[in-house]
């Protein structure tokens, strides 16, 4: 009871100093806040490494093995700043989204830090890049510089460089258990840092490694777990990382959904060994019970519409524009991305040991299962990008890592198996430069191949952005037909990151997806429309229509759309495109939008809420929602769907009545 009292003096004292802060000093409110949140993101993970053991394998390294662990690690931030600083581009949508999200969040803190604190709810409710990374990076980030370069520096140095250290102790952990002759530290972290897998998404810009840590930390939590006797600890520990992991990234939860299978697999392995099954599955149970639990309540209690839309909406439509074309089509570009020395080391290899190495077992089929269960989940939803392939990644390093230290340690009477590991170790090295070096394509390696992104245009789209926001000083607003790495409206948007991260003029958010984003009825409001020729896709041309429509009507001179319009400049970009820009010079009447309406609802007719239907609104009148987060609460709350849930959205929406985010 002391103890408790003791905690909550300390409590009421916090929050009594913040609501002081607020009023007085509320720009230092947000730096402490900020402190906050990095200390409870790497808290955890202290905490899991102290619970699992790995901490202490870290603490045991010899002087050598921590010099040798700190020079690889050095080296790699070495090779990432060269790879970064030979790039000249624009960065946007992913590559710059959380780059300008972390910018953006320091402000937002430094001006509105309790707000923008209970923000982060609703942001993980209802946007799907939601803004806990942000506010992870907003502080390092403006201590270390506002660049793209810095960006990088830091999500390798945050999250993916202690990711690899975690997993090597893992691997070591893993081995110790199994009472087998683990490779040095060094050499287990090593071929960690080995897997382009890591690497290609960071340069990119993503930033989706922040998830890496705790999901590390949730496997070393794992293994080595006695569900005989209920461990408190581990149980809260791992709840609040599977809880971290999904709430960072969405899409990690079919990463969560494969370590639940894994968990339950590793439950039958020891229920087979134990003598007392009922004794051991009672164990197991409340364990079970007492981490699910405290993940349902906090997720029931502050993330209700997540839940509801994670389990209730169909992704698997609104994402068919990136569904692959078949799971043979996913499998073989799996391949072709690992390479088959990859597939060798972390998937063919652990199979081939489970046949002569039986107390591994376990240790090998549970991760092999695990990528089995993430992999085939996500390929019902959508074709993977490069950063997806995050949710297998620590499974095979973890499996390369222990079938290595396996074939060294019976290679100890037998040369040709050791010399077998010390290849099979050459093959992963090669597979990494072959990523980032011009090498011959061969399906040995991974046909992903890494080049720093250079345009030769800049100056020409800076151009353009000159005389567009001289163009809409007045207030005209802007639509981008464009949907490339060429042109798109995000381009225009982040042609000046990091100097200026808001748009000064008017430029209107372009509908790319044609499932997901429906009909953009700002087209017909906009006065400027810059148009790219040929029209430009990111995705199929089927599955953009709205761009490739509108973008036809608008070079076709008889079109009642063109008419609307009167040519201004061209403008010359790479690859042979061209983008050209129209002044509005009369409005849209009703005979046009009809026109326009026939198009789509031929084209989708399935779908009239995203086209016809819209498009009936607008002639209506009906104005189109606004991003006033108040009044999308509240639009949400009378969604009869939600009806479950409407007490915690009014609660959300009351806290942003006055106050537009």
């Amino acid at each position: 009871m002391k103890k408790n009292g003791y905690i909550l003096k300390w409590i009421l004292a916090a929050a009594a100093l913040g609501a002081i802060l607020a009023v007085a000093a509320p720009a230092l409110l947000g730096i402490v806040l900020l402190l906050g949140a990095l200390a409870v993101f790497y808290g955890l993970a202290v905490w899991a490494a102290r619970i699992s053991g790995t901490a202490q394998i870290i603490k045991k390294l010899t002087v050598k093995e921590k010099v040798i662990s700190l020079i690889l690690l050095i080296a790699v931030l070495f090779f990432v700043y060269f790879q970064v600083r030979q790039e000249h581009f624009i960065y946007y949508w992913d590559y710059a989204g959380y780059w300008q999200k972390s910018l953006l969040q320091m402000k937002r803190f430094l001006l509105y830090p309790v707000q923008s604190f209970l923000y982060l709810i609703v942001s993980a409710n209802l946007e799907e890049y939601n803004l806990f990374p942000a506010t992870i990076m907003a502080l390092p980030l403006r201590l270390s510089g506002s660049s793209f370069t810095s960006y990088v520096m830091l999500i390798f140095s945050m999250f993916i460089l202690p990711t690899c250290v975690l997993m090597a102790a893992l691997v070591r952990k893993a081995a110790l258990r199994l009472n087998i002759r683990a490779l040095p530290f060094p050499a287990i972290l090593g071929i960690c840092l080995l897997f382009p897998i890591l690497y290609l998404p960071a340069l990119y810009g993503y930033i989706d490694s922040i998830c890496l840590l705790s999901a590390v930390s949730c496997l070393s939590l794992q293994i080595g777990w006695d569900y005989r006797a209920l461990d408190k600890k581990r149980c809260i520990a791992t709840a609040l990382l599977l809880l971290e992991t999904v709430l960072l990234r969405r899409y990690f939860a079919y990463w969560a959904l494969g370590f639940l299978f894994a968990w339950l697999l590793i439950f039958c392995f020891q229920l087979l060994k134990e003598q007392d099954k009922r004794a051991f599955a009672g164990g197991f149970v409340k364990n079970a019970a007492l981490a699910g639990t405290a993940c349902a309540s906090v997720l029931l209690i502050c993330f209700p519409v997540f839940v509801y839309r994670s389990v209730f909406v169909s992704y698997g439509e609104a994402y068919s524009a990136y569904a692959a074309a078949s799971f043979g089509a996913s499998m073989k570009e799996y391949f072709s991305f690992i390479g088959a020395s990859g597939l060798l080391c972390a998937v063919v290899l652990p199979i081939g040991l489970l046949l002569v190495y039986p107390k591994a077992r376990e240790s090998l089929i549970v991760p092999l299962v695990h990528i089995a269960v993430s992999f085939l989940l996500f390929g019902f939803v959508q074709q993977m990008g490069v950063h997806h392939y995050y949710i297998l990644a620590l499974q095979m390093m973890f499996l390369c890592g222990l079938s290595l230290s396996l074939l060294t340690h019976t290679g100890s009477s037998h040369k040709i198996v050791s010399l077998a590991g010390i290849g099979l170790a050459t093959l992963l090295a090669v597979n990494f430069a072959a990523c980032f070096f011009p090498l011959p394509q061969t399906p040995l390696f991974t046909q992903e191949r890494y080049h720093p992104r250079v345009r030769g245009d800049i100056s020409v789209i800076r151009q353009m952005v000159d005389e567009l926001q001289q163009l809409s000083q007045d207030g005209r607003s802007i639509y981008v037909l464009a949907s490339s790495e060429i042109l798109n409206d995000d381009i225009i948007r982040q042609a000046s990151l990091p100097d200026q991260m808001n748009y000064p003029y008017t430029l209107e958010k372009s509908n790319h997806v044609d499932l997901r984003d429906g009909f953009p009825t700002q087209f017909f409001t906009s006065s400027i429309v810059l148009v790219a020729s040929p029209a430009q896709h990111h995705l199929r041309p089927q599955d953009q229509q709205v761009i490739g429509v509108l973008a036809e009507e608008m070079s076709r001179e008889s079109s009642p759309v063109r008419k609307r319009f009167v040519f201004y400049k061209s403008y010359p970009l790479d690859g042979g495109v061209k983008a050209d820009l129209y002044l509005k010079q009369s409005e849209f009447d009703q005979d046009d939008i009809l026109y326009l309406k026939q198009i789509f609802q031929d084209r989708y007719p399935n779908h009239p809420e995203l086209f016809s239907e819209r498009l009936d609104q607008f002639l209506a009148g009906v104005a189109p929602p606004t991003a006033d987060i108040h009044t999308k609460l509240q639009r949400l709350a009378d969604n009869p769907k939600y009806r479950l849930l409407r007490p915690a959205i009014e609660w959300m929406s009351v806290i942003f009545k006055d106050h537009l985010y």
